[in-house]
């Protein structure tokens, strides 16, 4: 997954939803920086992360997420996600990924 990470300090994890990208947290982005590691996730077939092969469920979708965040050593992250990206990190959490969750919807 299309991953960018800004700034320094505890990380963050930014998940946007449906049609979202990475762009989407730019107008919060210099607050969030300046306290902690900001690191914006594209979904699967959104920004620059490609469509997955096979089908495109929420578990589908969720497994990868979880892969992602474990291969890139933020299984312990905070984790905030708008739209998809919060039924995502809902998920996460109930899989016991994540240090928190805030699900905005």
């Amino acid at each position: 997954m299309h991953t960018l990470r800004t700034g320094s300090g505890r990380p963050l994890v930014l998940i946007a939803g449906v049609g979202a990208d990475t762009g989407d947290w730019t107008p919060i982005l210099a607050g969030l920086q300046a306290q902690r590691q900001v690191v914006r996730v594209d979904l699967p077939g959104f920004g620059q992360t490609p469509m997955p092969v096979g089908d495109y469920t929420l578990a589908a979708v969720a497994d990868a997420l979880e892969a992602h965040l474990r291969a890139e050593d933020l299984a312990a992250a905070d984790l905030v996600g708008s739209s998809l990206g919060a039924r995502l990190v809902l998920e996460m959490g109930r899989r016991g990924v994540g240090r928190s969750v805030v699900a905005l919807v």
